[in-house]
């Protein structure tokens, strides 16, 4: 059975990925084990009237929750490490696709067209001036711009009215001042 174009570039994450399906096996089995013990310490320690079974009991489920934490971080380790090479190889892989392509092909084209756009100047000023006010809401407001306060984008598209109207020049419209200089940045840090 073939695997496609994909087999080859995933092929090498095999073992990140299974490490982190072990893991993610492993903090389920963490998960379900707590109500078991819940049950052994209420049947065999206190209707049993045994302390030792509560001790024991206690000291797994300690040693469980301790051991949670580090199952989790190997799973988003191990698949944003997965993820990572993964793109990246998918990425490449459609570069040298793109660069065994004869010219004809871009002019002629649907990519041909994309192409003229994405290299369009002003183009490329447009979305980077959305991209970096995107961005600000992102980095420093942790939000998205749609997000409460105000829920309609009157806020995104104020700033991206001024940086449009400074051409683009984010020093001159002192975007990075006004965001760290905004109460809702402020408030991130305490009252």
């Amino acid at each position: 059975m073939s695997q496609g174009p994909i087999g080859p570039i995933l092929r090498p994450q095999r073992r990140l990925i299974v490490v982190a399906g072990i893991a993610m096996v492993a903090a389920t089995a963490v998960t379900l084990t707590a109500p078991i013990l819940a049950k052994i310490a209420i049947d065999r320690g206190i209707n049993g009237n045994d302390p030792h079974v509560i001790d024991v009991v206690a000291v797994v489920f300690l040693i469980l929750v301790l051991i949670r934490p580090v199952l989790e971080r190997v799973i988003v380790l191990a698949s944003a490490r997965a993820g990572e090479r993964f793109l990246g190889g998918l990425r490449v892989a459609a570069f040298d696709k793109l660069q065994a392509l004869s010219m004809p092909f871009f002019e002629e084209t649907r990519a041909g067209v994309l192409r003229e756009i994405a290299e369009n100047d002003r183009f490329k000023a447009a979305e980077l001036n959305r991209a970096f006010v995107l961005m600000e809401y992102f980095g420093y407001l942790r939000r998205d711009p749609d997000a409460a306060p105000n829920t309609d984008f009157s806020g995104y598209n104020f700033w991206l009215a001024k940086l449009n109207s400074f051409g683009g020049d984010f020093h001159a419209a002192e975007m990075v001042r006004a965001f760290i200089e905004s109460t809702e940045y402020r408030k991130r840090f305490g009252p």
